[in-house]
């Protein structure tokens, strides 16, 4: 009898991967929105390749990342886990090559247990690592002939999109790291779309020479912090400081630093 009640209440559905109900998605811990393969129409018989960039004695190095269960002649499709990014000195930079789509991959900066700031030394020597990794990447996509305007996106820690942790066999949502990625509104890595600046756009940004006065009162990336004024335009920077930067530079240290804690150039 009680088995025959079980039969009667249990109701079974079939369904196919990409259009599975919401109810199904809950009961596995699954979001909805998930990297389904099953409506490209692209072959994803290959292997991704991952790069690491950092510094190496005193030189910029740019390491491939191997898998230890790769195997030659063969493709793996899942080679690389969320650690390989995260567990390594931060702010780390890497590059993930998925054919398809590349992703320039951007740590965060880890604040002491003390609560001491980065130093804005710090950051700039990370920018500069920054500048040359990108350089790296262009380069990389230039001699592989990846394509003539390739799919190179910048993505930071925490902010991860649906197709890029697609790319891993599992992926932890971590909003400790969210809260200290440099992007603070970018969609959160749950779900679809994502950050989508180009590569080129980025280079851009950070290569810079000359921004507003509000700008650099954001401190934007790749600057020099103790010499914000040197970014300003000749007319800003006659309009700022009612002086040519000639005149600035001749006078008294104690004075151009009360110009600047004036107009918050600090």
């Amino acid at each position: 009898w009680y088995q025959r009640r079980v039969r009667e209440a249990v109701v079974s559905t079939q369904s196919t991967g990409g259009s599975e109900p919401g109810e199904l998605m809950r009961c596995l811990g699954i979001p909805e929105e998930y990297g389904s393969l099953s409506k490209s129409e692209d072959s994803h018989a290959y292997t991704p390749r991952l790069f690491r960039f950092h510094i190496a004695t005193g030189r910029f190095v740019a390491e491939e990342v191997l898998c230890k269960y790769r195997f030659p002649g063969r493709d793996t499709q899942f080679p690389f886990v969320q650690d390989d990014l995260y567990e390594v000195g931060q702010p780390a930079l890497f590059l993930l090559d998925a054919k398809y789509q590349l992703w320039f991959w951007q740590g965060w900066f880890e604040v002491a247990a003390d609560g001491e700031k980065v130093t804005g030394s710090a950051r700039q020597q990370f920018a500069q690592n920054k500048k040359l990794a990108m350089e790296t990447v262009k380069q990389y996509v230039e001699e592989l002939m990846l394509a003539v305007d390739p799919k190179v996106y910048p993505i930071d820690a925490g902010y991860e999109p649906l197709d890029f942790i697609s790319l891993f066999p599992f992926w932890e949502d971590r909003e400790d790291v969210r809260r200290f990625s440099s992007n603070k509104t970018t969609t959160p890595a749950t779900t679809n779309g994502g950050r989508r600046t180009s590569i080129n756009t980025a280079y851009q940004l950070l290569t810079r020479s000359e921004y507003t006065l509000e700008e650099l009162r954001q401190k934007p990336e790749g600057v020099d912090p103790a010499k914000l004024e040197d970014y300003l335009s000749e007319e800003e920077f006659k309009k700022v400081f009612g002086m040519t930067r000639k005149d600035f530079k001749e006078l008294p240290e104690w004075k151009r630093n009360d110009f600047k804690m004036l107009h918050k150039l600090y």
